[in-house]
């Protein structure tokens, strides 16, 4: 079933991608086209302006009402577009101007009902969030911010129109939570709408600074190669991209995360955040107007913001109670710990050990192992398991005698205790097997570790006596090694056992003298291993 469900989605991604492929997306009309390039060349003048004013004059009626409206607080009417471009400066007018018209070409496209008048309503909405933001973020930017969140989820009218009803109830679902409605996608359909905005953006030949950080913004870490002006609007445009922005009854875990991330890439606190969304319902009234050909005739933006606001209030409590519950988990972790410790201190003491090497016997380590697998489950503690074999010890017991065999081992075993911290638990497993059961050293040092110890045992002398005359006699050894990182399911002691023993045969069946290792990843990541040789 389920291999019928993967083939299933696969062939409606297909269907997918072959019907936005052959979309037709609008082209823009000269005058966008015109306001991209201008947008874009930061010497542009107020008499280049003028040339598109020209060719769309309904533009400077538009922009003068947003000079006289009550953001801008002027004491006296604003009458030309001269004034209004310097009340409004002119990189302002650029980019409202070309979000009306990139805007407005979408919109014809998809066509005007309650559902996209609903949508341009949040995403206009979006577009002065973030323009807010970059004010106090990354003022030179500012206006590339409001295209940027003004198209965040053009992508959505794409697959709307591509998929029709059953897109557009998964999309009304997920309004109180974008992040919700991005993972259903890719879900549901194995294709989001960040895929469908590349095709917007190529389509139009939107610039590169526009054009990524919409790529990005359902991107928490924003990749290293990006460059510091791209990153920045990234992080803008995640922000202002999973701001919930829809009446909800409950708040997501992801919406939850919004304010620490903002307190940690831009600074703000709450208050901050709350004056940013302030200035931007503000700010909205004024332009209103010029987008009314895309919006509701009756919206309540006060609500949407207030809803937002909402959020940000609580998460300052709720992060408060998270920073609290976290110091409590972290003093009861810390009394488990040394819990812990007692324990194995105590039944180390009581324990009847293996009277040859004095390592703890094969019960105790197995039992060992078994705390040790839930602690590992629960995310408490990482664990390393070194599984050694003496090489070619019988020839050394039939050569030498038993004897030195059994020096050999107690030589061994004193190599452990001397290469191990003192909370290891050592063990004789069986014969000439030995294991050594690590807490909490991180995968780094447990490799290192392995080949630390090959050297070391490779360095060991064995005193042996031939017809009356002493030499030394060195041994080695080949390890398997496993590292079961915290969160990970290695099962029970048995299996973390079998598969340290079955990496010391890997060895044991090529080279030997040598080590072999696997990794048993976290969760939710699925479990991977594999088999890395190392002389």
């Amino acid at each position: 079933m389920e291999e019928l469900d993967k083939t299933h989605k696969g062939f409606i991604n297909k269907q997918i991608k072959q019907t936005l492929k052959d979309t037709k997306i609008p082209t823009l009309p000269m005058v966008a086209r015109k306001l991209v390039n201008l947008c874009m060349d930061d010497m542009a003048s107020f008499a280049d302006f003028a040339e598109i004013i020209r060719l769309d004059p309904g533009l400077g009626i538009q922009f003068l009402r947003i000079a006289n409206s009550a953001f801008y607080g002027q004491l006296e009417p604003v009458s030309t577009i001269q004034k209004c471009i310097q009340i409004l400066g002119l990189k302002y007018v650029k980019s409202i101007a070309l979000g009306f018209h990139l805007a407005s070409t979408l919109n014809k496209y998809s066509g005007k009902n309650p559902n996209t008048e609903l949508f341009w309503h949040q995403s206009v909405l979006r577009g002065v969030i973030a323009r807010q933001m970059a004010q106090h973020y990354i003022p030179n930017r500012s206006e590339e911010a409001f295209l940027i969140g003004l198209l965040l989820d053009c992508g959505i009218i794409l697959l709307a129109k591509s998929l029709g009803d059953s897109y557009i109830q998964i999309w009304m679902d997920s309004l109180d939570s974008p992040h919700r409605l991005f993972k259903t996608e890719q879900l549901s359909f194995d294709y989001d709408h960040i895929q469908a905005s590349a095709i917007v953006m190529e389509q139009w030949f939107l610039p590169a600074i526009l054009a990524q950080p919409i790529q990005l913004h359902h991107t928490r870490t924003i990749p290293a190669s990006t460059t510091s002006e791209i990153k920045q609007l990234a992080q803008i445009a995640y922000f202002t991209g999973n701001l919930s922005l829809f009446k909800s009854d409950s708040i997501t875990e992801d919406i939850m995360d919004l304010q620490t991330y903002g307190q940690s890439i831009f600074g703000f606190d709450q208050q901050q955040l709350t004056d940013i969304l302030d200035e931007s319902q503000k700010e909205f009234s004024s332009i209103s107007q010029l987008f009314r050909n895309i919006l509701p005739e009756t919206m309540d933006t006060e609500e949407l913001l207030m809803q937002a606001k909402n959020i940000l209030s609580d998460l300052t409590i709720e992060a408060h109670q998270k920073v609290s519950d976290l110091e409590t988990e972290v003093v009861r972790l810390h009394n488990s710990c040394q819990t812990l410790t007692g324990s194995l201190e105590m039944v180390l003491e009581e324990v009847e050990t293996d009277n040859l090497t004095g390592l703890v016997r094969r019960g105790f380590l197995e039992r060992f192992l078994e705390t040790a697998c839930e602690w590992i489950q629960k995310r408490q503690m990482d664990l390393t398991v070194f599984f050694l074999d003496i090489d070619n010890f019988k020839t050394i017991n039939s050569q030498y005698g038993h004897k030195t065999g059994d020096l050999a081992l107690q030589i061994l075993a004193e190599t452990l205790k001397n290469c191990f911290p003192p909370k290891s638990c050592l063990s004789r497993y069986g014969g000439d097997e030995m294991v050594a059961a690590v807490c909490n050293i991180g995968l780094k040092e447990s490799l290192s570790q392995a080949e630390r110890l090959l050297q070391t045992i490779r360095k060991l002398a064995i005193p042996i006596e031939v017809i009356g005359r002493k030499e030394d006699i060195a041994i080695t050894c080949s390890i398997g090694m496993l590292f079961c990182a915290s969160g990970s399911k290695p099962g029970c002691a048995g299996q973390i056992l079998e598969l340290a023993d079955h990496q010391m045969y890997q060895v044991k069946n090529k080279e030997k003298n040598s080590y072999s290792y696997q990794i048993l990843s976290a969760q939710p990541v699925a479990t991977s291993s594999h088999i890395s040789m190392n002389n």
